[in-house]
C-alpha cells in the first residue's frame, strides 16, 4: 500500500501468506528481515512506499517491494511477468541480481523480460526464446545461445552488439541467413524441434568439464559491450530506437 512503509507492507503480506505455524512474531520478523536483505531494501525499510502521485521510494525500489510481497510467503517457485518493465538498465540489473541470488538459494525463478542488457542476460541459468505464435526457438544456457545461432544454424551475427538484441533481430527476421535466401523466421521453431535441443545437449555434454572456458566471455569484452549499449540507450530506459 502506498501509505505504508516498506517494512509494513512486507509485514502485512507475511501475516496473510505465512501458515499458522509461523505465528511467532520473532520468526515472522526474521523472514521479513531476510527479504529486505535479499532485495537490498533494508536501508529504506521505514520509508513510505508512495506512488506516482505521492512521492516515496523510487520506481525500481517499488518493483523490489512487489517482489518482496511474494518472497515473504516463502514460495518454492516465483513467477514474474516483466519485473524490469519501465526501469532503467541499472535498476533492472539490480532486480535481476536479487532474483539470481534467490535462485542460488534453491528457489525456482521464472521471469519474462524484454531487451535485457548483456550482463542481465547472462545472469539467467536458462533462457527461453520464443518465436511467432509462442513457439520455442531456443532453450538453454544464455552463453550457448549465440553459439547455437552462429555455429549450429550458421547465422553471421554482428559483433559488438548486445547479444540479446541480436537474437531478437534473428527471430524477427531482421538478420538474413547467408547461403539460404529461402530463410524465414517461421523455420526457427522447426529447426529447434528437429536438431536444436540435441545440439545444445551435445554441446553441454562435450564441454561439461570445462564449459566455462568455452562459453565464458572476457570481462573486457563485457565491459566494452555494456559501454556501447549504454551509449546507444540515450533515454536510459533500456530501449534502443523505440519511440
Amino acid at each position: 500500500h502506498e501509505d505504508l512503509s516498506v517494512r509494513e507492507n512486507l509485514a502485512y503480506a507475511a501475516h496473510l501468506k505465512q501458515p499458522r505455524d509461523v505465528a511467532d512474531r520473532h520468526r515472522r520478523a526474521a523472514i521479513i528481515d531476510d527479504a529486505l536483505e535479499m532485495l537490498q531494501l533494508k536501508h529504506i525499510q521505514h520509508y513510505r512506499v508512495g506512488s506516482v502521485e505521492k512521492r516515496g521510494i523510487s520506481g525500481g525500489q517499488r518493483k523490489r517491494v512487489n517482489i518482496g510481497l511474494e518472497l515473504v510467503g516463502s514460495p518454492s517457485v516465483l513467477f514474474l511477468d516483466e519485473p524490469t518493465s519501465g526501469l532503467d538498465s541499472t535498476a533492472s540489473n539490480d532486480i535481476l541480481k536479487s532474483l539470481s541470488d534467490m535462485a542460488a538459494l534453491g528457489m525456482s525463478v521464472i521471469a519474462v523480460i524484454h531487451q535485457p542488457r548483456f550482463s542481465s542476460f547472462m545472469l539467467f541459468d536458462q533462457v527461453l526464446l520464443l518465436g511467432h505464435g509462442g513457439r520455442t526457438v531456443y532453450m538453454g544456457p544464455p552463453g550457448v545461445a549465440v553459439l547455437y545461432f552462429q555455429h549450429g544454424l550458421g547465422f553471421s551475427l554482428p559483433p559488438r552488439e548486445n547479444p540479446a538484441d541480436v537474437l531478437m533481430d534473428v527471430i524477427g527476421g531482421k538478420v538474413t541467413l547467408e547461403g539460404d535466401p529461402r530463410f524465414k523466421p517461421g523455420l526457427l521453431p522447426q529447426w529447434w524441434a528437429k536438431k536444436g535441443s540435441q545440439w545444445v545437449d551435445e554441446f553441454e555434454r562435450l564441454n561439461a568439464g570445462h564449459q566455462g572456458e568455452v562459453v565464458e566471455i572476457e570481462p573486457e569484452m563485457i565491459e566494452l559491450m555494456e559501454e556501447e549499449f549504454d551509449r546507444a540507450d540515450v533515454r536510459g530506459d533500456g530501449l534502443l530506437g523505440v519511440e
